[in-house]
């Protein structure tokens, strides 16, 4: 992918690594959890390791954000920032609504008629 700057460059990379290995890393957690008896005491605690990560990293998050939000702003610009982490977006309410109790194994097998 060419990128008009190096700030653009940046930017890509960051939320590539939010998108792929935090999502990816808290998909796992997710179905993780999901093999206990209880899952929604897990997931609470695997929610809790990875949103200390990503506050860890938020400095440069709301670096990015705000650069990316000055070049593409509004309602757009806001979903396609949501569309480029969409992979942790799902993993991370999918962990959510697991702490919750909202998501269960049993849900996950009916949802794909097994």
């Amino acid at each position: 992918m060419i990128h008009p700057d190096e700030e653009e460059h940046l930017a890509e990379a960051y939320f590539t690594y939010v998108n792929d290995v935090i999502g990816l890393f808290a998909i796992a957690l997710a179905a993780t959890s999901l093999q206990f008896e209880q899952p929604a005491p897990f997931a609470r605690l695997f929610l809790i390791i990875i949103t200390l990560h990503i506050v860890s990293k938020q400095k440069m998050f709301r670096i990015y954000a705000a650069r990316y939000f000055s070049r593409h702003k509004g309602l757009w610009g806001s979903l396609y920032l949501m569309w480029k982490q969409k992979i942790y977006v799902f993993a991370f309410v999918s962990l959510a609504l697991i702490a919750l109790g909202e998501i269960t194994k049993h849900d996950i097998y009916r949802w794909l008629s097994l």
